[in-house]
């Protein structure tokens, strides 16, 4: 993974834990030594199998804003996401 790219602690699995989305943000700029914050260019969301496969990479808007979450199906077929007011269902296979 690209060292500008971190993970959220947001975690959402299936009931049997074999498939779970992440969020991964891009961040640009900034500086830990000078405590300077750097821009959010990109965040998406990534749907992987208990056993490391990728099955899904969403992009979503990388500013923050209070209308945002995402979840997952109980059985790991679907992935819903909330951005801004809008939801969008993706079907797994």
């Amino acid at each position: 993974m690209p060292k500008h790219n971190i993970f959220t602690q947001e975690v959402r699995s299936d009931v049997l834990g074999d498939r779970f989305a992440f969020i991964v943000e891009t961040w640009r700029g900034g500086s830990r030594p000078l405590d300077i914050s750097g821009n959010r260019v990109a965040r998406r969301v990534v749907v992987h199998t208990d056993t490391g496969q990728q099955l899904v990479t969403a992009q979503v808007n990388p500013v923050l804003h209070r209308d945002f979450d995402f979840s997952m199906s109980s059985d790991g077929h679907r992935l819903a996401i909330l951005d801004e007011c809008s939801v969008t269902v993706i079907d797994l296979e």
